[in-house]
């Protein structure tokens, strides 16, 4: 899967007749909607002359985030991140997606999981599909996660499943039956590890220096990822 897919999921929110496929017109109105970020550097007559045709594809539209819309210099990872927060506004805002066992974070977390294992440059009425193979993986995974039996899905063909369908079918098949603290811990697992990329994590003390002194070792909660090392004061 790409992490860009998140763009095909806020054009999908967008689009009023998704099954004629990705248009330029709701590609440039959801890229005028990432002018708010700061590594972002959108001009129009760009975006025209790098686009011709009314329809496009997501390796052209990646290779535009890389080589245009990318600001020099700004850090690739970080890029990503907000354009999957604006992404993730709009289809929000569409109000596209819910579950009556997910609070809007989780349901949040999930759609960022679920773009992980998309097809890439897939699009269809019910929105972008995940590979068949991957989503039943995942499938598995969030069922172990829970405790419970994986049972396969006929929904899983190769048509593959949009998100709209993951959700109907983890609600149905095990959410319904879960309590809510133990559907968030396994969101919040998956989504450390397929997400955020989570590489170790665990307590370690810290101290700081304050002009000569120092301070006392604490014990703080630290993450490692693939961009770096964060810290908290308790892993809740």
């Amino acid at each position: 899967g790409e992490r860009l897919m998140c763009v095909w999921q806020a054009i999908w929110a967008r689009d009023v007749f998704p099954e004629s496929g990705v248009k330029k017109a709701t590609v440039k109105s959801v890229t005028e909607a990432l002018r708010s970020i700061p590594f972002v550097t959108y001009q129009e007559a760009t975006f025209e002359e790098t686009f011709t045709k009314p329809k496009l594809s997501f390796d052209t539209y990646k290779a535009y985030v890389e080589n245009v819309l990318r600001a020099p210099g700004a850090p690739r990872h970080l890029l990503a991140q907000r354009i999957e927060d604006v992404c993730w506004e709009i289809v929000e805002e569409a109000e596209k997606y819910s579950s009556p066992y997910l609070v809007t974070e989780d349901v949040h977390k999930l759609w960022q999981i679920f773009n992980r294992v998309s097809l890439k440059d897939s699009y269809t009425e019910k929105g972008p599909v995940a590979d068949p193979e991957e989503v039943s993986w995942l499938m598995e995974k969030i069922a172990n996660t829970l405790g419970k039996t994986w049972v396969s899905c006929q929904s899983l063909s190769r048509a593959g499943l949009s998100f709209g369908d993951f959700l109907q079918v983890l609600d149905v098949t095990y959410f319904a039956a879960t309590q809510a603290l133990l559907i968030r811990q396994c969101v919040d697992e998956l989504h450390g590890w397929l997400v955020k990329e989570v590489l170790k994590i665990g307590y370690l003390q810290k101290r700081t220096k304050k002009q000569s002194n120092w301070t006392n070792w604490q014990n703080r909660w630290f993450v490692l990822t693939p961009t770096g090392l964060t810290y908290y004061q308790s892993d809740s």
